[in-house]
């Protein structure tokens, strides 16, 4: 049996010896030994039909991928490559082919197929480092541009990606950064492009804060920053970096302007209340008259804070109107009080129906007007109880109240008496007091045939 197993391997040996290999086209290999002319043969077809497949010939693509996602600032270090992105063959010829939007599953389908034959890893690794460069910007569904971390394997066909025509230069950077700064915002690994939104919100808040209404100064033009809110990408991260001079300039204006605003506003507030609450009072006329030129002309801002000023002028004139006003309620009160008090039909009530008629007049101690003016909130909270026209009226009609007070505790006391009023008149002789007599005795007369008569 081993004899003839050897002449069998002699002849096979012999026989392989002779063979002769030949790739596709017709091309023969040349060699002895079969072994070797099959894996040449095998090489040199493969390198015929992925002649591309070179650059991607390394089987760390996976950590690119990764290191990107997490933020590292050099990934293709992962794949032995230490210089400029663009540099990197695989990213140069992803950068020639991207010459439109396309979607992740078509680009996926484009280098896995010969002459290629690059593996996800790569292609998908590839993408993301051109997106980490600024070289490609990527949307998903139509939305917003996601930035690298937002993308991942499963996502990523679905994706659309476009090549960006203009690259942000290591000096575009630096100017970016100077103006995201005067937001408050920090450019980092590369990660300008998904800041550009809240650089271009906050850039507007302070804008908005910078002005508006009287005696705001006018609202300040963001042309600039709505023409730049109109781009995409690097071109919008380009005119950052082009107007970033002005960008400093205006938003440190917008920022100083809208602090002393917020200074100056609660105070203004304040001001305005106190000048519509004492419109038409003569003693604060000049004041108020001032108060609205401020407001007119939007001097809030002006060199010299034009609000304490006037406060002060309006305050004052406030508080004595107030003052003489609460002063005038106490008179007329106390007056009316001690009369109802010594009046006979007043004291034949008890003190339930006394309390009463008090209640319904508003003639209780507790109903007086509650006047506090020490402070400019003080005076504040009374006129928004008692504006000046209802407590100058609530003061006039003290003594009314008092007399219906009277008048219905004389029909409590004596039920069917009513009041009668004599004629009221100046008189000079004694023939005008016998008539004013003769007119006050008819008056009574006329009175008394309905019942009881009360003069008062």
């Amino acid at each position: 049996l081993d004899a003839a197993d050897k002449v069998i391997d002699d002849c096979l040996e012999e026989a392989f010896y002779r063979a002769r290999v030949f790739q596709g086209g017709g091309h023969e290999m040349e060699g002895y030994n079969l072994k070797e002319m099959l894996k040449d043969a095998l090489v040199s077809s493969f390198k015929r039909l992925y002649d591309l497949f070179p650059p991607s010939d390394h089987s760390d693509w996976w950590k690119v991928y990764e290191a990107v996602r997490h933020g590292n600032a050099k990934p293709l270090v992962c794949v032995g490559h230490n210089g400029e992105t663009q540099a990197n063959n695989a990213v140069k010829i992803m950068m020639e082919y991207l010459t439109a939007t396309m979607s992740g599953r078509d680009i996926r389908r484009h280098f896995q197929d010969p002459p290629y034959g690059w593996t996800e890893d790569c292609i998908d690794g590839v993408i993301l480092v051109l997106m980490a460069d600024d070289l490609v910007t990527a949307t998903l569904d139509g939305g917003r541009e996601l930035p690298p971390a937002a993308l991942d394997h499963r996502n990523m066909g679905a994706a659309k990606f476009r090549r960006e025509s203009l690259p942000v230069t290591a000096q575009d950077r630096l100017g970016i950064a100077e103006a995201y700064k005067r937001v408050g915002l920090t450019a980092k690994d590369k990660n300008e492009a998904s800041l550009a939104p809240l650089f271009i919100e906050r850039a507007l808040e302070l804008a908005r804060k910078a002005g508006g209404e009287a005696p705001k100064p006018a609202a300040p033009s963001t042309l600039l920053i709505e023409e730049i809110r109109t781009k995409g990408g690097n071109e919008q991260l380009k005119a950052i970096a082009a107007h970033e001079s002005e960008l400093v300039e205006r938003i440190g204006e917008w920022r100083d302007t809208g602090e002393r605003i917020d200074n100056r506003w609660s105070a203004w507030i304040q001001l305005k209340e106190l000048a519509d609450a004492a419109d038409g009072l003569e003693a604060a006329s000049e004041a108020v008259a001032q108060t609205r030129a401020v407001e007119r002309n939007r001097q809030l801002l002006q060199h010299q804070d034009p609000v304490p000023g006037h406060t002060t002028a309006i305050f004052l004139a406030l508080k004595e109107e107030l003052s003489e006003l609460d002063g005038r309620y106490a008179s007329e009160f106390e007056q009316g009080l001690k009369a109802l008090r010594e009046d006979s039909d007043w004291r034949k009530l008890d003190s339930g129906r006394q309390e009463g008629i008090l209640a319904t007049y508003l003639l209780r101690g507790s109903d007086r007007p509650v006047v506090k003016l020490e402070t400019v909130e003080e005076l504040l909270e009374t006129l928004r109880a008692y504006p000046l026209a209802h407590f100058r009226a609530t003061v006039d009609a003290v003594s009314e109240r008092f007399a219906r007070a009277k008048k219905e505790a004389m029909a409590l006391g004596a039920p069917g008496t009513k009041r009668v009023s004599l004629p009221s008149r100046t008189l000079t002789t004694t023939a005008e007091i016998g008539a004013w007599l003769d007119d006050a005795r008819a008056t009574l007369e006329s009175a008394l045939l309905d019942g009881p008569v009360k003069v008062g």
